[in-house]
C-alpha cells in the first residue's frame, strides 16, 4: 500500500493527462485575463508599463502610486482601486 493513497487506488496515465490539461487550461486562463487587463487599463496616462508575465504579482509599472517621476510596480488590485483608467 502507498501512502496518501487510498486502499486499491492505482494512478493512471489518464490522471496524469488529466492532470496536465488541467494545468494547461488554468495557464491559458491567466493569459486572457492578463490580456483583458493590459487592454483595460493601458489607455491610463500614469501606467508606464504592464508586464508580460502573467504570473507577476506586481505586474503595472506606473507613476502615480509613488508619487515620483520613476514609475514603481504594482498590483492589478491597487491599479483598479485606483481607477484613473476609467476617466479616460
Amino acid at each position: 500500500m502507498r501512502e496518501g493513497k487510498p486502499v486499491g487506488y492505482e494512478s493512471s496515465d489518464n490522471d496524469l493527462v488529466s492532470l496536465r490539461l488541467l494545468q494547461e487550461d488554468v495557464t491559458e486562463v491567466k493569459k486572457t485575463i492578463h490580456r483583458m487587463t493590459y487592454e483595460l487599463i493601458s489607455p491610463c496616462t500614469y501606467c508606464a508599463m504592464i508586464s508580460t508575465d502573467a504570473h507577476s504579482e506586481k505586474p503595472i509599472s506606473c507613476s502615480k502610486e509613488n508619487g515620483l517621476h520613476k514609475p514603481g510596480w504594482i498590483s492589478v488590485d491597487t491599479c483598479f482601486t485606483c481607477g484613473d483608467f476609467r476617466k479616460i
